[in-house]
């Protein structure tokens, strides 16, 4: 009996030395007051979808599940933000394994996103009994705007321009009359109705817009041909409110977005020189036009934009500058106005054929001297992979990683 015992602590005791020399994997925690936690994955897969991924357990009561609250747009309680409700109850055998616990504590979920647009704030909060714990910091994301709803729609108009080169994504629109200005919301404001002006190019988010091309094909034209035109919206960044020709004035302002809504909806010409114009839906023959009849001539911040019948003029003409196209951003030729922009740095292959690598800092570091690294290109929410470059007025350029806030600097 002695021997049979003795062979089973033996073997118990093989049992746990080979455990002990299994490989564990790397599991990354944060700590929130009582909670370990990690939130994996915050991301917009597909227009209307927001994917959040991660596990969570209360480190006195490790065996128990519970929830995580996650809100879009700002923090719990703030007006306006979207709720959504999740039971941390899903298998984490390598969170359990890691932290030697037992129980489920994993999340994941894609959430129905209405009225969140642009780059978003997402927070997530441990709910345990009474016990609420927000779960570190909030998490940015850039959020892509729903196509407008336009429906089987058919366009009595001359012919148009096609643009195929001009890719979906965030623009500044600059004056071809002076690339120092560009279209910008008065004040930054986020109400409806708020009149677009032009004004001195700026880091703000009031002069970034969201580009979102509809092609269609117009079967009913006046001389019976079939055209291709380019149809877009424009969304500002920071209110996520659409551009917006007044057919009851000739003022062009922001309001939030409407179905099947032609006011919202421009008509894109290729000028041939770079620039483009672009033709209201709803008042067709008038394109969007800096009104220096406002200011006696002169180009200034302030200048009204309008929308105007078509007179070939300069001040009905603009260049896009990208932010991110595809979710690459480019620099653009026109030097003289890219003064500011947000980027990502892709590499190239030896043929000129563009790799799957772009620039990043590396391990999601905040940390002054961390290093810069080659890594495989993900989508607009890694923001360890966008940087920031700026031009000052003796023509040097500073590159400041969004993630970190810290600027790239060359080792001495």
């Amino acid at each position: 009996m002695r021997m049979k015992l003795k062979r089973v602590i033996s073997f118990l005791l093989a049992l746990v030395m080979v455990a002990a020399l299994l490989p564990v994997a790397d599991i990354f925690a944060e700590t929130a007051g009582l909670f370990e936690y990690n939130i994996d994955l915050v991301s917009n897969p597909a227009i209307g979808i927001l994917r959040v991924e991660g596990w969570a357990y209360f480190g006195w009561d490790s065996e128990k599940s519970f929830e995580v609250h996650v809100y879009v747009g700002g923090p719990t309680g703030a007006v306006g933000v979207e709720g959504f409700p999740l039971a941390a109850n899903l298998p984490r055998p390598d969170v359990n394994a890691a932290f030697n616990i037992s129980g489920n504590h994993g999340f994941a979920a894609d959430l129905p996103i209405a009225g969140k647009y642009g780059t978003q704030p997402v927070y997530f909060y441990a709910v345990y009994g009474d016990t609420v714990q927000q779960l570190g910091d909030p998490r940015m994301v850039y959020i892509s705007p729903p196509d407008p709803p336009y429906g089987d729609q058919h366009w009595n108009l001359s012919e148009y321009d096609y643009c195929p080169d001009v890719s979906d994504g965030v623009y500044r629109i600059a004056s071809a009359a002076n690339t120092n200005y560009s279209l910008d919301v008065i004040a930054g404001q986020l109400d409806n109705n708020i009149d677009l002006q032009l004004f001195g190019n700026a880091p703000t988010d009031a002069q970034l817009f969201h580009l979102r091309r509809i092609s269609y094909v117009d079967s009913h034209t006046g001389n019976g041909l079939l055209e291709n035109r380019t149809v877009v919206s424009f969304m500002n960044i920071k209110s996520q409110r659409f551009v917006a020709a007044n057919i009851f004035g000739t003022n062009v302002f922001q309001n939030e977005l409407l179905p099947n809504n032609q006011t919202m909806q421009w008509i894109m010409h290729n000028n041939g020189d770079g620039s483009y114009s672009f033709e209201s839906v709803a008042s067709p023959g008038n394109y969007m036009t800096i009104d220096v009849a406002s200011t006696e001539g002169r180009i200034e911040n302030g200048t009204k934009i309008i929308f105007a019948p078509w007179e070939n003029s300069v001040y009905q003409k603009f260049y896009l500058s990208a932010e991110y196209v595809n979710g690459d951003g480019r620099l653009s030729d026109l030097d003289g106005y890219m003064q500011y922009g947000q980027y990502r740095f892709r590499t190239f292959k030896a043929d000129g054929a563009k790799d799957a690598y772009v620039l990043e800092v590396g391990g999601l570091s905040t940390a002054e001297g961390a290093d810069a690294q080659i890594w495989t290109a993900g989508d607009n929410t890694l923001l360890q992979q966008i940087f920031d470059v700026q031009k000052d007025h003796e023509g040097w350029y500073t590159i400041r990683n969004i993630n970190s806030g810290l600027y790239l600097v060359a080792a001495s």
